[in-house]
């Protein structure tokens, strides 16, 4: 059934980009400079930037969010509340104004980046406090059990944590994946 449908889609999509082509509304020759070398290589490097750029950022977002996470599920009072605002403060900021901040902000300081490390740094800011809230989200979590059964093994704290706790909460914190059968 769902093969039909996606045949039918497919079909009306075609059908209206001919007609389209057709009515001229997208005429040939707009679509010249995606015929000159150029054109492929220059998209080829954006993609390729944009792939280096998703890379470093991830890297940092994890390092930094995971880190984050525990420590906002784990300080309590006025540490708790500074990662807390921190975490909420960055979610609640807008990406393009994040990375405009790390861009045009970091410059008037004396901070001199290009695009690409600014680019990486508010990629990194943005999604390392987003992590951070699904980590501490995956620690809490963890039943309250768990925990002490690991200190009542002799484990310290961050022993527990790194040994016990963290491990479930990342398993936990990883989306379901389709069963083919159900589709």
């Amino acid at each position: 059934r769902g093969t039909w449908l996606r045949l039918v889609l497919l079909a009306a999509g075609v059908v209206a980009i001919v007609a389209l082509f057709a009515t001229g509304v997208l005429p040939a020759d707009r679509w010249r400079p995606f015929t000159l070398p150029g054109t492929w290589s220059f998209l080829a490097q954006g993609l390729s930037t944009t792939l280096g750029m998703r890379a470093a950022a991830l890297v940092g977002s994890v390092a930094l969010g995971i880190p984050l996470g525990m420590a906002r599920a784990s300080a309590g009072g006025v540490a708790g509340r500074v990662f807390a605002l921190w975490i909420e403060a960055v979610r609640a900021t807008p990406i393009l104004a994040i990375l405009l901040i790390c861009y045009l902000g970091l410059s008037r300081l004396g901070i001199g980046l290009d695009a690409f490390e600014a680019s990486v740094i508010g990629l990194t800011v943005y999604n390392s406090a987003i992590l951070g809230e699904i980590v501490r989200a995956g620690i809490g979590s963890i039943p309250r059990g768990e925990v002490e059964a690991s200190r009542s093994l002799g484990l310290s704290y961050w022993q527990s944590m790194r040994l016990v706790v963290l491990p479930q909460a990342l398993a936990r914190q990883v989306p379901a994946r389709r069963r083919r059968d159900v589709l």
